[in-house]
């Protein structure tokens, strides 16, 4: 079947199963992801749902996996083929990146208590709908990060290439306890700054 399932590792069993659809789109893409918050401990589960109008349904459950709160992020274009939750391992925010089934890539960010923001468009075809061709990574120290800059493309256009303009509105505002000093080469150094 389509079912999406899940069950939690309490330290020394599994918890009982929760089903969470009957009715997911697909059974041969990765539709479902589970992510925790950093700090609080609860977990995200985030699907698809052919009963959902195109739509990412998700349920928030307590570190005892019951069902806090469940919902939709609503972005209606095409049906869900692919979802990856990442936890900022520095806050409860949590942002999820999706792919649609005419290749868009979208995202919203989790506040870390009851809302998701605005779904954002960030890639319109990635040239396949049948795997995973995206990532989100968090950074611990934003302050330190260079920001996206344009660079010499090696592509025959000769055109220069950046990062799309709404990737720094997604860094988290938080500034990590302890700042690693770097080398003039960006790698972490052990001397003190």
């Amino acid at each position: 079947g389509k079912d999406v399932w899940t069950s939690f590792w309490d330290g020394s069993d599994w918890t009982q199963e929760i089903l969470h659809t009957a009715t997911s789109k697909y059974s041969d893409r990765p539709s479902i992801s589970v992510a925790f918050e950093s700090l609080s401990g609860r977990s995200i589960v985030a699907y698809g749902d052919a009963n959902s109008n195109k739509n990412v349904d998700y349920k928030i459950l307590t570190t005892a996996g019951a069902e806090e709160l469940s919902g939709t992020i609503s972005h209606g274009v095409d049906d869900v083929t692919s979802i990856r939750l990442s936890s900022d391992p520095m806050s409860n925010q949590v942002m999820i990146m999706f792919e649609d089934n005419s290749k868009n890539v979208l995202s919203s960010l989790w506040d870390g208590g009851t809302q998701w923001s605005s779904v954002m468009t960030l890639v319109d075809d990635t040239d396949t709908n049948t795997g995973q061709p995206f990532l989100f990574l968090w950074d611990a120290d934003p302050e330190s990060t260079p920001q996206p800059s344009t660079a010499p493309s090696d592509s025959p256009s000769d055109k220069p290439s950046s990062l799309p303009s709404k990737l720094p509105s997604l860094m988290p505002s938080h500034k990590p306890s302890h700042e690693p000093s770097h080398s003039p080469s960006g790698a972490p150094s052990d001397s003190p700054s």
